[in-house]
């Protein structure tokens, strides 16, 4: 897929992997839109994408919050018109390790983060892709 000139949203985009997709899909020419709940990292992230001459914005978003996932694909579409690609980048790993050693609490956390989150984003931002019969998903 050429990028140029293309949307991209990244959730998890405040570091890491996220961070790193955030910048090379901009390097290729994205509008990149960095979703993430850590405001102070996910500035960086835009502050990095900036310097390197790249177009972005940023939208502090909990995936797991449906309203908020629906303000990060109006504020997407507010500023670009369009969205043609969402990375499900965001994720959450804290209940690794044997089932009778983990955290009931934490183990429920990482299901409602990578299932019911990346559920939440696709919901939000197919209606759009379908009306324009264009656009891909990566769930991570």
């Amino acid at each position: 897929m050429d990028l140029k000139h293309k949307v991209a949203i990244v959730t998890g985009a405040s570091g890491g992997i996220g961070r790193e997709l955030a910048r090379e899909f901009a390097r290729h020419g994205a509008r990149v839109v960095c979703a993430a709940r850590r405001v102070q990292e996910l500035k960086e992230t835009v502050s990095l994408i900036k310097n390197e001459g790249g177009i972005d914005l940023a939208v502090p978003a909990d995936i797991t919050n449906r309203e908020q996932v629906k303000h990060m694909v109006s504020e997407t579409l507010k500023h670009y018109d369009q969205i043609d690609l969402l990375f499900n980048n965001a994720a959450r790993l804290k209940a690794i390790g044997a089932t009778w050693e983990v955290n009931p609490e934490d183990w429920w956390e990482d299901v409602r983060v990578n299932l019911l989150g990346t559920m939440l984003c696709c919901h939000a931002v197919l209606p759009h892709m379908v009306q324009r019969n264009s656009g891909i998903i990566i769930n991570m």
